[in-house]
């Protein structure tokens, strides 16, 4: 009984002994395993109820913020870092671990990890700036480097971003800042189309006004047009080459972002209908404006 009594003693100092066992010096304090592991275990319950509060103050943003849903992600966001910011600082404080090693961890970060640790903090800058002048909201149709897609979800770090062929695409909050960026949707959801389109010198003896009226026809029975709204034809040139008109009409973005399928169907549309008409064409270009 006394053997066993002095091994369970034994094992005790050892591990007190373990557990008080000085690592490094921070801030003329000496860290020790049992700092360490406390934090560790003080993260780990964090990380375990860090998606519920995520959740929690998302769904109480949203309910506060009804109908403003890009103002209710950024305010959530933010909130949400501040709070884990907060958790660790408490950590730390918990498993007397100074504060001061923040700024020596941080320091050493940079050193290591240079361009990195300076991108990583640029997307972080850029992300809050995005999120508090607002050039563009979840939903908007945007364009960048010749990308065209529906924003997904705004981020500190970046940007997702879905294309009109389901691919999603991360994008970091710097280029968002540092490129030009076209927002269809930064005002209103309409776009204006523009369609040029030329008739040879054979088909002349058309009357201008009637070639107007079957091009307004043909444009207006396609499914992207915005109903009730009628499409400009304008005269634009009369030469050799025959008469040139522009077409003009307004799509909703919203609806209906793939401009390659609007192109086709505008070509296919035209086309046909006027060939119909027993039209000739020199020359069909649509274009985006």
């Amino acid at each position: 009984m006394y053997h066993i009594e002095e091994g369970i003693e034994l094992i005790s100092q050892k591990f007190l002994a373990l557990w008080k066992y000085e690592l490094f010096p921070i801030a003329n304090n000496q860290i020790t395993v049992s700092n360490i592991c406390i934090f560790i275990l003080l993260l780990l319950f964090g990380i375990k109820y860090s998606e519920r509060l995520s959740r929690f103050v998302n769904n109480f943003i949203s309910h506060r913020l009804k109908g403003n849903n890009t103002s209710a992600s950024i305010l959530s966001k933010l909130i949400i870092y501040s709070i884990r910011i907060l958790y660790i600082i408490i950590a730390m404080s918990l498993a007397n671990i100074p504060m001061g090693s923040l700024a020596i961890l941080g320091g050493a970060l940079a050193f290591g990890l240079g361009f990195g640790t300076q991108t990583l903090i640029t997307n972080f800058i850029s992300g809050i700036i995005i999120m508090i002048e607002q050039p563009i909201k979840e939903g908007d149709i945007i364009e960048i480097k010749g990308v065209i897609g529906k924003v997904k979800t705004i981020g500190i770090r970046c940007i997702i971003l879905k294309t009109t062929t389901n691919h999603s695409i991360l994008i970091p909050s710097s280029e968002i800042i540092l490129n030009n960026v076209t927002n269809w949707t930064l005002d209103n959801d309409i776009v204006k189309y523009q369609v040029e389109i030329t008739f040879p010198s054979s088909e002349t003896k058309l009357n201008p006004e009637s070639l107007m009226d079957k091009l307004k026809t043909s444009i207006g029975k396609l499914d992207f047009i915005i109903p009730n709204e009628e499409a400009n034809v304008f005269l634009t040139k009369v030469d050799n080459n025959g008469l040139t008109f522009y077409i003009r009409f307004n799509i909703d973005i919203k609806k209906n972002s793939d401009f390659e399928y609007i192109k086709n169907n505008l070509n296919i549309a035209l086309y046909s209908q006027l060939k119909n008409y027993n039209i000739v064409l020199n020359h069909l270009d649509c274009t985006k404006i």
